[in-house]
């Protein structure tokens, strides 16, 4: 996942070339890695604290910066199943003390309104309120126009002048196709989808289906830790 992070070129879904040869399609599978040429990011601004810092921008995360289970949760904030699937995560955000949860914007193109909640939420991510918004966006996943979503701004204290100039911020347009050409790669193009420790899960069916692969990665990891591996190498 961290080589196609750093290095997967920022198209747009609408690129009908065909997956990378050798990846795996078998949900719950190990990903394979797949290089291309790196494209030249615009500058970006100074990340967030809590973030997880790649060559595409800062993604929203929580959990610690050591744990030796990373979580990516591929989500389109318009997008219905993504809502339940969120609303089941919640708990589990905050069950786990060796597993760092990474939100990576999906916002696909058939949903009109997902890429302008995406940007909002990214906006308050630079203000220390994503998982606060991103509740919110969920709760209301119906209501995304552009007055809505300031509205949820000024009732979370967001700065409205800060707000309204990061949301046009350009750069999130290049951090999203490059989010979105991942998940192309993945072949994960479907919301939600996950990478738990490199093993991929496209659609969702139960917090408790999530749960028990998260769990099994904890233990892997426990397991490797107890051999002497250090969490990055976990991760590895």
């Amino acid at each position: 996942v961290r080589e196609l992070v750093a290095a997967a070129p920022p198209l747009r879904p609408a690129d009908t070339s065909p997956p990378a040869a050798g990846a795996e399609q078998a949900e719950a599978k190990p990903v394979a890695a797949v290089k291309t040429v790196v494209p030249e990011a615009p500058e970006m601004p100074p990340p967030p604290q809590g973030s997880y810092v790649t060559k595409f921008g800062a993604q929203p995360a929580t959990g610690p910066k050591d744990a030796p289970v990373v979580v990516f949760i591929l989500s389109d904030f318009q997008c219905p199943v993504c809502k339940r699937g969120a609303d089941g995560l919640r708990p589990l955000l905050t069950e786990f003390e060796d597993v760092r949860w990474v939100f990576w914007n999906n916002p696909l193109d058939m949903h009109r309104r997902a890429r302008a909640a995406a940007a909002a939420s990214m906006a308050a991510f630079r203000q220390g309120k994503f998982w606060e918004f991103h509740d919110t966006l969920f709760e209301n996943s119906r209501a995304l126009q552009d007055e809505n979503l300031e509205r949820y701004a000024q009732e979370l204290g967001l700065d409205m002048k800060r707000f309204k100039k990061d949301i046009a911020d350009k750069t999130l347009d290049f951090q999203f196709d490059a989010n979105m050409r991942v998940a192309s790669l993945l072949e994960a193009r479907g919301t939600p989808s996950f990478v738990i420790n490199g093993r991929k899960q496209v659609g969702w069916g139960s917090a408790g289906g999530v749960r028990s692969m998260v769990q099994r990665e904890v233990d892997a990891a426990k397991t490797l830790i107890a051999q002497g591996k250090t969490p990055a190498e976990v991760r590895e």
